[in-house]
């Protein structure tokens, strides 16, 4: 029976970046279960590949199967005992879905059994499907990419951004996407726009100077052309109003 045991609160992020929010939970045989469904439609997913590693024991396998027909898997593990502490990679991959890929952290307290589905929060579970015109980046959450100041050349801090576009890529290989850097209002529109473009192009080449072919990724600079808001040449913004404007966008263009 799951019908007793203590909460457990853990943030997933997507591929490379991990977020860890840790609380005690009483169990001493867990039960991994999860049922995985399509975040659009919320039908179950069958054959998602569901990876779960031991960090602490060099990476050991714990998990590596399939959701059956229901979307869902279930792993029972009784080798540990009351003030362990757990720390698991956990990653979900399907071909035509996001992966997702998270750290999953607690602590063993007592002897009890413990339904994943009913403690960890709702949408790791839940798959994206990739689809013609999906903003990439916001769904596998890229960071801003940023420049210095005038310049298109790719900081490492950028790299490691874009580095995560091309695993999904990889991932994928019917995936096209074009990729477009946008400025806000300041400036000259034609020099924004130029600026833009070379920054757009500068990623794409980084992104192919990893591998991914050519004619998968397009490099395009907007200027200030698509604005997010209202902040255009006659406006009075904040400098937080105006950041909203400077972005880069993955925008997949091809399945």
């Amino acid at each position: 029976s799951y019908a007793d045991y203590t909460s457990v609160h853990v943030t997933f992020d997507a591929p490379g970046t991990d977020t860890v929010i840790v609380r005690n939970l009483d169990m001493g045989i867990l039960s991994l279960m999860g049922a995985i469904t399509d975040a659009t439609t919320g039908t179950p997913i069958p054959e998602v590949r569901v990876e779960i590693t031991d960090v602490k024991e060099n990476l050991r396998s714990v998990v590596n199967d399939m959701t059956d027909a229901s979307g869902e898997i279930r792993k029972r593990i009784s080798d540990r005992s009351p003030g362990d502490t757990l720390v698991y990679r956990v990653s979900l991959k399907k071909k035509g879905y996001l992966p997702k890929k998270g750290l999953f952290l607690f602590t063993v307290q007592h002897m009890t059994e413990i339904d994943m589905r009913e403690v960890m929060e709702k949408d790791f579970f839940q798959l994206q499907p990739i689809e013609i015109g999906v903003e990439l980046g916001q769904a596998i959450s890229v960071n801003p990419i940023y420049f210095d100041l005038g310049k298109w050349n790719i900081r490492p801090d950028a790299a490691a951004e874009l580095d995560k576009v091309v695993t999904v890529m990889n991932d994928n290989p019917s995936m096209e996407i074009e990729l477009g850097s946008h400025t806000d209002s300041r400036g000259s529109d034609k020099a924004n726009r130029a600026l833009s473009d070379k920054r757009a192009k500068s990623s794409a080449a980084y992104i192919m100077s990893k591998g991914i072919a050519r004619e998968r990724i397009k490099g395009k600079g907007y200027g200030e052309s698509k604005l997010l808001n209202a902040c255009d040449n006659s406006s009075g913004c904040t400098e937080e109003e105006h950041q909203q404007n400077r972005r880069t966008e993955f925008i997949i263009t091809k399945m």
